[in-house]
């Protein structure tokens, strides 16, 4: 009977180490196999982080990232060449180290910095407005994107892609440059043809027939519309050469939108559009510059009027928001802008296909030089547009109260 019992214990304990060496060699199996899941895993992890560090080091504009303090964890090649920079940058602070100035040369605070924008707006941030100055002192025009990096509704980093423009920039005031003098030269022959023909239509010349007439009034017509351009070219030119300098004083909005509806008083009589405005009565004049408001204005009453079918309509509106804000709303219902061309609209020498089509005259420069003039008055623009029904623009200018000097 004991031995029996013995017998009986010693199967249980052969059979417990089976089991238990059934289990060790099943789980050091899956050990095993765990650990090559994990090592295949590494691996490709690394292959992968090498392969993005290869091509992001490959890319020749500067990509610098950072985490959610704006603190550097990766640069590439092309940042390190174009900012000369030591491999001492990391865990740095990108807004102490990259020197940033605007156009003037005047240094840009951190809180304007587009990495700083896109993480405090939580959206990609552009410009072109900016220059980073070496520690060798070169200035380097820079075109700077900078996005968010948003992680389950959170930001965990945010990373720069930034490319050197200095020679695009230096090629463009080239050509402005070339414009302005270009257009200069050309004002005196086109004011000398115009003088004749105005000379020969009224018969000082001798008596004209008809056609002959008829065929000046073309000549004439089409000289005007070159002065129109080449006026137009010299004011592009002087807004992009910086020359066209900017001189606050006040300036009575409501007197200027009457001067530049006179302007076109035949083309709004022939049209016979109806003008209506809603401007307070009590509104107050505006720090602005007085030459420049003048252009801006006659752009748009002009560009209203000419993309406005006959019978249509122009609203002119003027507001004081918040006593913060001066909003001007120039508003039409005429062709419209496409979909597609709405990205173009500020852009030189553009015109719509639908414009293009109707036969309108125009110069493509109009638009272009309300935005530029906007941007130095420190103001903002933009439209609304539907093809075929109107568009409306909005253009909002920053109200500072003029201070009258008492007089002793």
């Amino acid at each position: 009977m004991q031995l029996n019992n013995y017998v009986i214990i010693m199967l249980a304990e052969s059979l417990l180490v089976l089991i238990l060496l059934f289990l060790y060699l099943r789980l050091s199996a899956n050990s095993n196999l765990i650990l090559n899941e994990f090592k295949k895993t590494k691996i490709k992890i690394e292959k992968d982080k090498a392969k993005e560090e290869a091509m992001l080091s490959s890319i020749g504009d500067g990509v610098v990232a950072t985490d959610k303090n704006g603190i550097i964890i990766f640069f590439n090649q092309a940042a390190r060449d174009m900012l000369s920079w030591e491999n001492n940058m990391m865990g740095k602070k990108l807004g102490e180290i990259s020197l940033l100035a605007n156009e003037k040369g005047v240094h840009v605070p951190l809180e304007k910095h587009p990495l700083h924008l896109s993480l405090v707006k939580r959206k990609k941030i552009i410009t072109s407005d900016y220059h980073f100055i070496r520690k060798d002192n070169i200035n380097m025009a820079v075109y700077i994107s900078a996005m968010p990096i948003i992680l389950k509704n959170e930001i965990v980093g945010a990373i720069e892609v930034f490319r050197n423009i200095t020679q695009e920039k230096e090629i463009d005031k080239i050509k402005s440059e070339f414009v302005f003098l270009a257009s200069h030269q050309l004002r005196t022959p086109l004011s000398t043809i115009n003088w004749y023909v105005e000379m020969l239509l009224s018969g000082d010349a001798g008596p004209i027939n008809d056609d002959q007439k008829k065929y000046l009034q073309e000549v004439y017509a089409g000289n005007h519309r070159m002065v129109e351009m080449v006026n137009d070219l010299l004011n592009v030119s002087r807004l992009d050469l910086g020359t066209l300098s900017v001189q606050l004083v006040p300036v009575n909005i409501v007197e200027l939108i009457t001067e530049s509806e006179k302007e076109v008083a035949g083309l709004i009589e022939d049209k016979k559009l109806n003008i209506n405005k809603k401007i307070p009565s009590d509104l107050p004049e505006i720090n602005s510059d007085i030459k420049m408001m003048r252009m801006l204005l006659q752009n748009l009453i002009t560009n209203a009027i000419k993309y406005t079918p006959p019978n249509g309509n122009i609203n002119i509106g003027i507001e004081l928001q918040n006593k913060k804000e001066y909003l001007l709303t120039i508003a039409d219902t005429g062709y419209g802008i496409p979909v597609a061309a709405q990205d173009k609209i500020f852009t030189k020498l553009f015109r719509a296909e639908n414009v293009m089509e109707k036969e309108i005259t125009g110069t493509g420069l109009g638009l272009y030089m309300v935005k530029s003039i906007v941007e130095q008055l420190n103001g903002k623009i933009w439209f609304e547009s539907k093809e075929n029904i109107g568009t409306k623009f909005f253009v909002s200018f920053p109200f500072k109260p003029i201070i009258k000097k008492k007089v002793v």
